[in-house]
């Protein structure tokens, strides 16, 4: 799988922002700023445990066969997330091989005020989150920084959603009873 940073726009093609590194910066300051190739596994385990650090696929080009496969795999569960079904896709493509990055923002990615992630429920949406950290806290068993890190992106998601602590912990015992 290869991608590259993209361009925001708005609903008339005004510019946002050139890249995507300030949403990035949240797991690593420094990993987005070059050109890289990484073992996909390694990109799970590190950057996409915390959350979904490919903001659109739209800058994503894929093997065929690796989508085929990760699609029969884990079909069912994209489908049944509306939010993070593209993140599960992610994984079980990197499952398969490497990462290429391509720092330039060579994508132009319109946002929109009512696309699926920003119109979503915010339960819905912090529900999913934590389903696919859980997801991949039991595949990689990540380092305890990444974990500190996944931990920290919940707690944004939180305040930025406005849902209290306990909200958040019967979402997270959701996750667990699956």
């Amino acid at each position: 799988m290869a991608y590259c940073q993209s361009r925001q726009i708005d609903a008339t093609g005004a510019a946002l922002a050139d890249t995507y590194l300030e949403y990035t910066d949240g797991v690593s300051r420094e990993h987005w700023l070059r050109a890289y190739r990484e073992k996909g596994s390694d990109e799970n385990r590190k950057y996409l445990a915390v959350k979904n650090t490919i903001p659109n696929v739209s800058a994503v080009l894929f093997r065929r066969d690796a989508l085929r496969n990760a699609m029969a795999c884990e079909g069912e569960t994209m489908s049944n997330l509306k939010v993070a079904g593209d993140w599960i896709a992610y994984l079980a493509v990197l499952e398969q091989g490497d990462l290429v990055f391509v720092p330039e923002s060579l994508n132009l990615h319109r946002r929109h005020s009512c696309s699926v992630t920003n119109g979503s429920d915010r339960r819905l949406h912090m529900l999913e989150v934590l389903r696919v950290q859980q997801v991949v806290a039991q595949r990689y068993q990540p380092e305890p920084e990444v974990q500190r890190s996944m931990v920290a992106y919940v707690e944004h998601l939180r305040r930025h959603f406005g849902l209290d602590e306990m909200e958040v912990e019967q979402l997270r015992r959701q996750t667990t009873a699956r």
